[in-house]
């Protein structure tokens, strides 16, 4: 009889400790889902995996449809941050964006000009977004149109650029 390797069977006595637990989520107690490698059942290991994906999700800035389905959910969701929203010139293009870190921000995009901060979220981004959907070129970019440009001068001057 072959020997069975020392890593399996202490794989084994895991899986079986697991299959003989019970849901470790606070205040559950049901029996964790047999396949799972966590002692967790099936809804909270969901719950667990969309809380990773939060986390670690290349795209932090989920929309607001986004968060409302992840709250009604039942799972938590973390506020939005506030950061600024950016108005930055290059060539003929104005881009709208959201940064919680502008100067890093600035340092990776192309720009000759930064031409507006002002405090928001990312949805107030894409409300700004929506509002000049008729001069949008691409994605985050708007034409140098005066209605733009006209609501660009409007705003106050952020400290950042008073300097």
């Amino acid at each position: 009889m072959a020997s069975v390797p020392h890593r399996i069977t202490k794989n084994a006595d895991k899986f079986q400790r697991i299959r003989d637990a019970v849901c470790v989520w606070d205040g559950c107690g049901s029996d964790p889902h047999p396949h799972l490698t966590a002692p967790l059942c099936m809804d909270h290991a969901k719950k667990l995996t969309v809380q990773v994906m939060l986390m670690t999700e290349k795209d932090p800035k989920p929309t607001p449809a986004q968060r409302a389905k992840r709250r009604a959910s039942g799972v938590q969701v973390p506020e939005e941050p506030i950061g600024l929203v950016y108005f930055i010139k290059f060539s003929e293009r104005i881009k709208i964006g959201f940064s919680t870190n502008v100067e890093n921000r600035m340092k990776n995009l192309p720009h000759d000009e930064i031409l507006a901060l002002i405090p928001g979220t990312v949805s107030d981004e894409q409300a700004l977004h929506k509002k000049f959907d008729a001069i949008r070129i691409t994605g985050e970019w708007f034409a140098n149109d005066p209605r733009l440009t006209d609501f660009i001068e409007t705003l106050p001057v952020h400290e950042t650029l008073a300097a």
